[in-house]
């Protein structure tokens, strides 16, 4: 694990941290909870006092940042893209923001988990990946600026029809404009 880098994941944009697991091999909810900085359970994380219109989403994710030749946060012409990695998890979108636990993958320095937050107003661009093939989008491409550049890119395979601290909860076949949608109205708005 690239470890300055990752020691400053809230530097850049989105924030992120990568984890590694415990003893028995997974990252517990108390440590994605440390790491985002909001409650999670059962790996989804959960709103913050104050966030509302919580909707939770099952989706893989690549994650990369941006950074000048130091390795620090940075935008522009002279920065280099950090891959993060791709994984699986939960993606929460709220009025005031989006926070992901992605908790399978293959994630910087063989990290376990990759954890990331952006605020909704560092949203530069949503866009949706068509083929020829489909007719919906199944994924999407979002452009964030901050501290640094980023970028995430979201496959959609359904949404999470859950309440705040709610357990075991299935998973319902969603389509990437749903998702795409729920951000631009609250982009617009």
């Amino acid at each position: 694990m690239d470890l300055p880098l990752a020691a400053a994941g809230a530097s850049y944009c989105p924030a992120f941290a990568l984890l590694d697991a415990d003893d028995d091999g997974v990252v517990p909810d108390e440590a994605l909870a440390a790491a985002l900085g909001r409650p999670v359970t059962d790996g989804c994380p959960e709103p913050r006092p104050g966030e509302t219109g919580a909707r939770w989403w099952a989706v893989t994710a690549k994650v990369g940042v941006a950074t000048d030749d130091q390795g620090r946060p940075a935008h522009g012409d002279d920065t280099h893209v950090v891959d993060l990695g791709r994984g699986t998890g939960v993606l929460l979108v709220t009025d005031h923001s989006a926070a992901a636990a992605l908790v399978t993958g293959e994630l910087l320095g063989d990290a376990t988990a990759l954890v990331l937050t952006f605020d909704l107003d560092e949203v530069v661009a949503v866009e949706t990946d068509t083929s020829l093939l489909r007719r919906r989008a199944r994924s999407m491409s979002i452009e964030l600026r901050g501290a640094s550049w980023g970028a995430v890119g979201l496959a959609v395979y359904g949404e999470i029809d859950r309440a705040v601290a709610m357990r075991d909860v299935p998973v319902r076949r969603s389509r990437a404009e749903d998702l795409v949608d729920r951000l631009t109205s609250l982009l617009d708005g």
